[in-house]
């Protein structure tokens, strides 16, 4: 997970987003990048598999991310609904670590990440029984 805190100028727009929304939701507030699933690891595991990801990450330089357009998204339960802002690059460095990452955690026998790796920044998450409003909102 790449965390951050967002900017005054960030989350004025994030709020501004929710005041605009026809339902009560909750601003993100530790914004972060997503290049797995949440897991669950077992105690003996932990200290290798944070080693195997910092080995992984040493032979990546830093890179941009463009920040595109708000989707839609709903957790694997469909028990919450998110806004995300879609992230693409152009070197494909997030695809890139996204493999590295799924091949580790093979390792371990852990599911990968989700066959379309559709990487985002989450900033607002909403109860499920809101979805079917969001899809619409996006829709107009």
């Amino acid at each position: 997970m790449i965390s951050d805190a967002p900017s005054d100028c960030l989350y004025t727009w994030m709020k501004s987003v929710l005041n605009k929304l026809p339902v009560e939701g909750n601003i993100i507030s530790n914004l972060h990048i997503s290049l797995s699933r949440t897991l669950v690891l077992k105690f003996h595991w932990i200290e290798s598999f944070i080693e195997g990801i910092k080995l992984a990450c040493r032979s990546f330089n830093k890179f941009i991310i463009q920040l595109t357009d708000v989707r839609v998204y709903c957790n694997e339960e469909r028990t919450r609904t998110f806004l995300g802002i879609y992230c693409q690059d152009e070197d494909k460095m997030l695809k890139c670590l996204t493999e590295i990452f799924d091949n580790l955690l093979a390792e371990y026998q852990l599911p990968s990440f989700y066959k379309v790796h559709e990487i985002n920044i989450f900033f607002l998450h909403f109860c499920y029984i809101y979805i079917h409003i969001y899809i619409h909102i996006i829709h107009i």
